[in-house]
């Protein structure tokens, strides 16, 4: 290294073209993430060039020394508490894409991020999803091939091990083969055990009554209706007729977007802006942005019209704590003057302003929690080039003075 300065040196005196020195290559910031963790102070990330963490303060990301063994791009397992060990696992059609598949162990790890060392607990099964309880009681779905004569069957199990996932307790019991599973979460109603997210023609949730497992299936609308009414009710829904547009994470822009625990976002993004307090009988107009978040040159073309509601609607809970969904206006047709076509890029949003207290009553007083939602697919014409859908805002209070 001196010998390298001295030279560099010399060059610089003697006025000779100094030597481009090579760069070590970074990652790439643009490779899509796999899996994310988060903690309290930490955020840990997985991708195909490996696993990485970042302070949710300092937001830079930095390698995390993983052990030769265990393949990139795997998936960090969801866990109740953020007390909990963190455990990694890779299922084993990770493979398929990865050129060095002959050198790595696909299972389930555990990670020790104080001292940064890893430990391979099971490669018995192919782990599709994996969580971890409070009790540290870990739950995983896994994937079962099965052959029998000519034919080959693929269906899922679900497993808990009480001892880190050295050892496995299979709890499918009467689940049927044609039950796919896809998620583990706490249980509301017994917090000793876990529900699962399926699907069987229907969303479902499969519900035990205690540590049997045996297991109860319920029409998933109906379940998170009564157990989470709040959340059902003001869902982040998002639907599409024409193009799924699909915003997502990367090391370069995690932290420049609401992305949470989550990979991939839906693209657009309604900012409701203005006062939040009025008066009764006040009229309760606020301006509203909505933001397209697609990284690319790529152009959504929304309808809508320059005054009214014809694609607006909202839910809202009022101050008695009544729901109320106000559907949209509709009432005009796409060739109408009053419908504008609105060009949204990644750097273009849209504009408008809407009057609340046009689309419903807000006269009684108190607070209002509000949420609003586009959806033009009702008027939009694929064959012309809209896009087709709806999405919904952030809730948002408004608060009607006495």
């Amino acid at each position: 290294m001196k010998k390298l300065l001295v030279a560099l040196l010399a060059a610089l005196l003697c006025g000779c073209e100094v030597p481009a020195i090579a760069a070590t290559p970074g990652p790439d910031r643009s490779e899509r993430l796999r899996s994310v963790l988060v903690r309290q102070d930490a955020v840990f990330a997985s991708c195909p060039q490996g696993l990485y963490r970042a302070s949710t303060t300092e937001k830079k990301w930095t390698r995390l020394k993983v052990d030769d063994r265990a393949p990139p791009d795997g998936f960090f397992a969801e866990a109740a508490s953020a007390d909990s060990s963190i455990y990694y696992y890779t299922p084993g059609w990770g493979g398929r894409r990865m050129p060095s598949a002959n050198t790595k162990t696909f299972g389930l790890y555990r990670f020790d991020p104080v001292g940064e060392k890893w430990e391979l607990l099971s490669t018995a099964y192919d782990f599709k999803h994996v969580f971890v309880h409070k009790d540290e009681t870990i739950y995983a779905i896994v994937g079962i091939t099965e052959k029998q004569e000519h034919r080959t069957f693929f269906y899922d199990r679900i497993l808990l091990s009480t001892d880190s996932g050295k050892h496995w307790e299979d709890i499918t019991h009467d689940i049927g083969h044609g039950v796919g599973l896809y998620g583990i979460f706490q249980d509301p109603d017994h917090k000793e055990l876990v529900c699962l997210s399926g699907n069987a023609i229907r969303g479902l949730v499969l519900q035990a009554d205690d540590k049997s497992y045996k297991w109860t299936l319920l029409r998933e609308w109906e379940w998170w209706g009564k157990h989470s009414p709040m959340k059902f009710f003001f869902a982040d829904a998002y639907s599409t007729g024409t193009t799924l547009f699909m915003h997502h994470a990367t090391l370069s822009n995690y932290f420049d977007y609401p992305f949470g625990d989550r990979t991939e976002i839906h693209s657009f993004r309604i900012v409701v802006r203005g006062r939040r307090d009025f008066k009764p009988k006040e009229p309760i107009v606020l301006p509203v942005e909505v933001v397209f978040w697609f990284e690319s040159d790529v152009i959504a073309t929304l309808l809508d019209t320059e005054h009214g509601h014809a694609c607006w609607g909202l839910c809202r809970i009022l101050p008695d704590g009544t729901q109320q969904v106000v559907p949209i206006a509709k009432g005009v047709d796409r060739e109408s003057p009053a419908v504008k076509l609105h060009r949204l890029t990644h750097r273009q949003s849209y504009h408008r302003s809407l009057d609340l207290s046009a689309m419903c009553d807000f006269s009684k007083p108190g607070t209002y929690r509000v949420q609003l939602f586009y959806d033009d697919g009702w008027i939009a014409n694929r064959d012309k080039g809209d896009w087709q859908g709806s999405f919904r805002s952030p809730t948002f209070d408004i608060k009607i003075s006495r």
